[in-house]
């Protein structure tokens, strides 16, 4: 119920009229009682602390009147009410502008509302801007109720205004200033502005509207709803707070961090949805509740060192050109809810896809900021296109953390992804770091271009064609602990034209987690393109269709230490294909598996692979006439593969003289002879007699013929044994010899194979004899064997 019929408002003049006198005499009346009030209560204060006073200035009236006698003291625009002097907003910034010290303004408990709740203040002109500490104290109006976050004192601009106006403009001197409980809406400008000084406070308004549960007043304002414009400082007691506000419906941002303003903490206000209409709903969105910009804009003038969200969740949702921009330097963002429902709380009949319009939900477009941090994570979603963006235009920014995010969906599992999660381009040395990345369309993280970029200890899944796009150089996982769970894509990391320099892929876990569950991607690792080194190292690499495909124009991948299709010796995780080496046309060359050309191969397995798969291990596909050349296979473990390596067509034989063409140039394998290829009992050795039928002209000669073992009658090795060198003096010839094989010794009942690789790489299939190494003794027949894979 309205209480404003109830007051009379009257102009107090010097007699003229009427009874005048009687008038000036209640006037001077009242005025000298109030006088005596306030001096009794400093002379009080004096006594009691010995400091100066702090005054308070009591608005009550509902006026846009100037203060009368502005310095004396005494708020009192000189119209009567009918127990006091009238006390306007207007009057009281005049005169707290005019007062030593800081100044509380408050509200009279009788302060007229209207028919909605609300005591409605409209100036007709620029309000004047405050220069002096002071504290707006909206929660002190009667029927405020602490923590509803439903301010009863409007600020609303009347129609009739200045059009550049803002609501309250704090400016040089006015540092330590506070607003508290306002609604400011409608001005042709911003709601607050801080122009000078530092150690603001702004809680607890409601910026660009007026709610309370059963009504909503949204005019907004005409650009920002806050600005801090070199209003804050680093240090104690320097730094700016807005908290536990709502600011939305302003035309342009938010929030607007600019001009040198450092350490500026925005904490626990919600910022572009639309209030709740009923109690216990959730913040809802509103096409026309989003402010017309960013929800927050840190622009590049800003200073380092501003601070969004910490021990105060903000969140930043339903604003038209994206969530929050970063456009300077420094700036650390943490916990905060971005393109998300408020508390995650999803109203009946919305979904949390409603909660984001923006092309890009995070743009940080400046170098050395901090998103995220140990248990206190950011969830961000629901962009049009991207959910965060790093990276300069015109511009090359560096040095950005990205860590403990939470990135298209929210931890009930909603899916609020977007075209691409996480996008860096025209940046340097980006660092994402214990992130959960989910559900976006293209790609979950996406390296556009530049150098020293890392992918660490981060979670990538759900559907989209790459779990990681790297068009730039990267590290991707690295040192134990640090790699990355790759899973449920089309391609887990896709390696495309990164240019000069190394792309590092270890120790991650692609279609699998450290559980060994079945969570594939189409291919666990796709390398296309030229440009490319890529180092693939000790991942594990499972339940794909194929574990690494290297396609048309790739070169120099290295592949080495990885377990592909197993982990460790007994679990197996088998990918369709382990590796496939493809070209439509495009040169192929110079992939190392395992062992260089040259290399001896020692008795270690850091650089080995494992490879249990449905197909075959390494397999080999090109148009006719494609360069699919120079790749070394060396020293790998395969076993439980349907075969160990597949060149095509023409692989499988030994021609005279090695002249057909086609991958790896169709290497020719060894042919042993039968009868004088075995194993010493007493000695241990492999003795063999061997030849290759490769002419000189059609290899780079000396050949290297690798020999392995392995338990079962089958067309790939188990364990690497030894290397015998084949010169060319001895090409096409038979050649005797025996050797020591490499720790553990070669039991009976092994089985012999070997393969050879020429001094450019070109490796050879397995040879098709399967030599039996002496009849074992009965006692040993099952070689102490698992039943599942063998490690020797």
């Amino acid at each position: 119920m309205s209480r404003e019929p109830v007051r009379q408002y009257f102009h107090v003049t010097s007699g003229k009229r009427g009874s005048g006198i009687g008038s000036v005499n209640l006037r001077v009346r009242l005025r000298a009682s109030r006088l005596l009030r306030q001096l009794a209560m400093t002379l009080l204060c004096l006594v009691s602390t010995g400091v100066a006073a702090q005054a308070t200035f009591t608005i009550n009236s509902l006026g846009d009147q100037s203060d009368m006698d502005i310095g004396d003291g005494v708020c009192d625009t000189g119209f009567m009410l009918p127990f006091d002097t009238a006390c306007t907003l207007r009057a009281a910034i005049q005169e707290a502008n005019a007062t030593a010290g800081h100044v509380i303004i408050a509200f009279d408990d009788a302060l007229p509302t209207d028919n909605f709740g609300w005591s409605v203040i409209q100036p007709s002109t620029i309000l004047p801007a405050v220069t002096d500490r002071i504290t707006i104290d909206g929660s002190t109006h009667a029927d405020y109720v602490s923590g509803s976050g439903q301010p009863r004192v409007v600020l609303r601009y009347s129609a009739t205004g200045a059009p550049g106006a803002s609501g309250l403009i704090f400016g040089a001197g006015s540092g330590g200033s506070t607003v508290r409980a306002l609604a400011i809406e409608a001005f042709p400008n911003s709601g607050i502005v801080l122009l000078g000084g530092n150690g603001f406070t702004i809680e607890q308004c409601t910026i660009g509207f007026a709610w309370l549960p059963q009504s909503l007043s949204s005019l907004g304002n005409g650009q920002f709803g806050i600005v801090v414009d070199g209003a804050s400082a680093s240090g104690g007691g320097n730094v700016t707070m807005v908290r536990d506000s709502v600011i939305s419906y302003n035309g342009t941002s938010g929030i607007l961090i600019s001009g040198g303003s450092e350490a500026t903490f925005v904490q626990n206000n919600v910022i572009g949805l639309r209030p709740p209409t009923g109690s216990g709903s959730a913040f809802i969105p509103e096409p026309a509740a989003g402010n017309g910009a960013y929800g927050i804009h840190i622009a590049p003038t800003a200073g380092p060192d501003n601070y969004i969200g910490g021990f105060g969740s903000n969140t930043i949702s339903n604003n038209v050109d994206g969530e929050i921009l970063i456009e300077a330097d420094g700036q650390t963002l943490t916990s905060n809810l971005i393109g998300m429902p408020h508390d995650f709380l999803v109203p009946p009949n919305f979904e949390a896809s409603d909660f984001g319009r923006g092309e890009v939900a995070l743009d940080i477009d400046s170098s050395g900021n901090t998103v995220g941090d140990v248990s206190i994570v950011n969830h961000i979603g629901n962009a049009t296109s991207f959910n965060v963006r790093v990276g300069g235009f015109g511009n090359t920014v560096s040095d950005n953390l990205i860590r403990h995010v939470r990135v298209g969906v929210t931890p009930d599992g909603d899916q609020v992804g977007a075209p691409y999660g996480i996008n860096v381009f025209n940046a340097d040395n980006t660092i994402i770091d214990s992130a959960i990345v989910a559900h976006h369309g293209t790609s979950n993280i996406e390296i556009v271009s530049g150098t020293g970029h890392e992918i660490t200890r981060s979670h990538l899944y759900g559907g989209a064609i790459n779990g990681i796009s790297l068009g730039g150089l990267a590290m991707v996982g690295g040192s134990p602990g640090d790699g990355n769970v790759i899973v449920g894509n089309d391609r887990g990391v896709f390696i495309n034209n990164v240019g000069s320099g190394i792309v590092v892929v270890s120790r991650n876990f692609i279609g699998t987690d450290d559980q060994g569950s079945d969570l594939g991607n189409t291919v666990g690792v796709l390398v296309n393109g030229p440009n490319n080194t890529v180092d693939i190292l000790e991942n594990v690499i499972g339940f794909n269709e194929t574990g690494i495909q290297l396609d048309d124009g790739s070169t120099e991948t290295w592949i080495q230490g990885n377990s592909i299709g197993l982990h460790g010796t007994s679990t197996l995780l088998p990918n369709g294909t382990g590796i496939r080496i493809r070209s439509s046309g495009a040169p192929v060359l110079n992939h190392r598996i395992g062992y260089g050309p040259t290399e001896q191969i020692p008795d270690k397995a850091f650089l080995r692979n494992s490879f249990h798969n449905v197909g075959a291990a390494i397999e080999f596909t090109g148009d006719p006439g494609a360069s699919v050349l120079s790749h070394s296979i060396r020293g790998n473990r395969m076993v439980g593969n349907e075969r160990g390596i597949d060149l095509g067509p023409g692989g499988d034989s030994a021609d005279p003289g090695d002249a057909d063409e086609g991958p790896n140039r169709l290497q020719n394998f060894p042919e042993f002879d039968v009868s004088a290829t075995e194993l010493d009992t007493e000695t241990g050795e492999i003795e063999y007699r061997f030849r290759v039928l490769t002419a000189t002209q059609n290899a780079a000669y000396p050949l290297r013929v690798d020999f392995y073992v392995a338990g079962t009658d089958t067309t790939q090795g188990e364990r690497h044994v030894g290397t015998v060198i084949y010169p060319d003096t001895q090409a096409q010839q038979w050649v005797t010899g025996s050797l020591v094989p490499t720790l553990p010794p070669v039991l009976p009942g092994s089985y012999l194979v070997a393969k050879t690789t020429d001094n450019q790489g070109n490796t050879s299939q397995f040879s098709p004899q399967q030599i039996l190494l002496a009849v074992q003794d009965a006692i040993f027949s099952d070689r102490f064997r698992d039943g599942t894979v063998i490690e020797f």
